[in-house]
């Protein structure tokens, strides 16, 4: 089966192939393969600060040997890669500033990027300037214009973003800087 990867300039076009979308378990599980931090071997942490290895990868679900001896299981969207040196970015005091690559349905309706420029704007993959608020004390994120406009999402981790088209909802769409 050949996999195709479209670009979405605004993120409305993106949900909508979302909702539209019916892919095989197949094409789902190579997409999740693809992304996150879910491969086996890998060093990882999750949410919590929680260090561990991959011990088992299916998918987007990830069992993780932690370094306390215990183990877990996990979504791939919840773990950071660990890895010694792994790239980080100048801190915006909520959102790190960077490039984020984000996968939408595990990649089976597509991906985009999106620019933290700063502690307010943002751009998406069609170049749109955006304003954004941040909220420390939920980690949430409102959209307040641009071609995100409308749209919520929430720190998912020190380098990940999960959005929305509503709020507190479920994060298909997950960004991860790159």
């Amino acid at each position: 089966m050949k996999r195709h990867t479209l670009f979405f300039a605004d993120p409305r076009v993106l949900v909508s192939a979302i909702l539209l979308t019916c892919a095989s378990p197949q094409s789902v599980a190579a997409a999740a393969a693809q992304s996150g931090a879910c491969h086996m071997g890998a060093r990882v942490v999750d949410r919590s600060n929680r260090k561990g290895v991959v011990i088992e990868a299916k998918g987007s679900d990830c069992r993780v040997k932690l370094d306390d001896g215990t183990s877990r299981f996990y979504l791939a969207w919840m773990l950071e890669d660990d890895t010694p040196g792994a790239k980080k970015a100048s801190s915006t005091g909520g959102l790190k500033a960077g490039s984020y690559n984000c996968v939408a349905a595990n990649g089976v309706a597509g991906t985009l990027k999106v620019v933290i420029k700063n502690m307010s704007e943002y751009t998406s993959s069609g170049g749109k300037v955006g304003k954004y608020a941040y909220d420390p004390a939920t980690d949430e994120v409102v959209f307040e214009s641009g071609a995100w406009s409308g749209f919520f999402g929430k720190k998912l981790g020190p380098a990940k973003i999960g959005i929305s088209s509503r709020r507190g909802g479920f994060y298909n769409t997950v960004c991860d800087l790159k």
